[in-house]
C-alpha cells in the first residue's frame, strides 16, 4: 500500500514552488470550469448530478489551496512603541 508524501504548508515552499503550485491549480481550475461548462452545455447537470456537484466540491478545494498559496505569509505580530505609554 502507497503512503501518500507529505504535503509542504504555504510556509514551507520556496518563492518558486510556490509559483509553481498556483500555476498547476490554476490549470487545474481552468480545466474544472471547461468540464462543468461541459456539464451545461449538454445538459446533464441532473443525470450526472453527483458527478457535477463533485466537480464544484473540487473546485472549491482548489481555490482555498490556491487562495492559501497566493496570499503572503502573516507577519509576525509585532508590539508596536508608542513611548512611555504603554
Amino acid at each position: 500500500m502507497n503512503t501518500p508524501a507529505a504535503v509542504a504548508t504555504p510556509a514551507e515552499l520556496s518563492a518558486a514552488d510556490q509559483q509553481r503550485v498556483i500555476d498547476e491549480l490554476d490549470r487545474l481550475l481552468a480545466d474544472i470550469a471547461h468540464l462543468l461548462q461541459r456539464f451545461e452545455d449538454y445538459g446533464l447537470q441532473a443525470q450526472l448530478k453527483d458527478d457535477y456537484l463533485a466537480l464544484h466540491e473540487l473546485q472549491a478545494k482548489a481555490l482555498l489551496q490556491r487562495q492559501a498559496h497566493a496570499l503572503p505569509a502573516a507577519p509576525a505580530q509585532q508590539k508596536l512603541s508608542i513611548g512611555p505609554y504603554q
